[in-house]
This record gives structure tokens, C-alpha cells and sequence, in this order.
């Protein structure tokens, strides 16, 4: 529902410090009836992340409104030979097709590691995500990457957890 975006920012339940991010499910379709619920808001447009797994989606929604963050989701999983799929290059050149600001990734801490984090920052990725870490030593692990934002179903668990480092 494109509304809820409008809802939130009618309510003032969004504190100006703070973001609120998107997860779009459907298809390009959304594009523009988000972008007016968007525009209807009032909020800042830096307080939005659009974060959406369809690449057309993500394209889609930074070319109506190239000043609104998007990030593409993706599960990182084995390539089969040990190697994380999508990998960075694969990333990168998502990134480069559908102009997204960042890559939100799986919480795999096999593959999702400083060395991942490195290659696809030498490879100008972007801003990078986690999801949906409820663990208190894998949040730990994800933050010292120094990522820009980690989804947790826990909040305060994980927030608690982060302060006691």
C-alpha cells in the first residue's frame, strides 16, 4: 500500500533523525504511486530508502526520483565452488544498471565478511546492508564491518547488544 508511506509522515510517528525504509514486494507498477505517497509526505526525501530483491523495481523508482536512495536486495548464498553468489563484481554491476545507492545483503557471516564488504567498496557498491540479523554475535560481527544499516526483527535485543561492545 503506497498510503502507509503517507500515514507515517501524517502522524509524525517518523522523527526527523530518523529513516524509514520501503520494502517493495510488487513490481515496477509501484513506481509511481510511491514516488507521489512519497512527494505527498512532506518528509525529507533523505529520511527514505526504497529497498527492493526486483531489479526493475530498483531502476525503476531511482529514474522518477533519482534523489531518493534505492538499495537492491539479495541473498548471498555458494556459488557451489565456496564462492558468495551475486559477488561483488555481479553487484557492481547491478549497482551500475539500475543506478541503486546500495546493496542489502543476506545475513550469511560466511560470505558477508571484511573481505566482501572490502571488494565491493573497491568496486564503489555503495552504501551496505544486512538482513534480518537477529543474533546478538552476528549483529556484533556485521557491525564491525561498519555497514549502514542491519534489519532485525529484535531491535532492542540488538541495539542492547551493539551498546555492550
Amino acid at each position: 500500500r503506497s498510503s502507509a508511506a503517507s500515514d507515517v509522515y501524517k502522524r509524525q510517528i517518523l522523527p526527523e533523525d530518523k529513516l524509514l525504509f520501503l520494502d517493495i514486494k510488487s513490481g515496477p507498477e509501484i513506481t509511481k504511486p510511491l514516488i507521489e505517497a512519497v512527494k505527498r509526505s512532506g518528509v525529507k526525501t533523505e529520511q527514505v530508502v526504497v529497498i527492493a530483491f526486483n531489479t526493475e523495481v530498483v531502476a525503476s523508482v531511482k529514474k522518477a526520483m533519482p534523489k531518493l536512495k534505492v538499495q537492491w536486495l539479495s541473498s548471498i548464498k555458494t556459488d557451489g565452488r565456496g564462492n558468495p553468489k551475486p559477488s561483488p563484481h555481479k553487484i557492481s554491476e547491478v549497482m551500475k544498471k539500475t543506478g541503486a545507492d546500495g546493496f542489502g545483503g543476506s545475513g550469511n557471516v560466511d560470505f558477508y565478511n571484511s573481505e566482501f564488504v572490502k571488494a565491493c567498496a573497491q568496486l564503489n557498491v555503495g552504501d551496505m546492508a544486512v538482513w534480518t540479523i537477529n543474533d546478538a554475535s552476528d549483529a556484533k560481527h556485521f557491525s564491525s564491518l561498519g555497514l549502514y544499516s542491519i534489519t532485525t526483527d529484535f531491535p532492542k535485543k540488538i541495539r542492547d547488544a551493539l551498546e555492550d561492545r
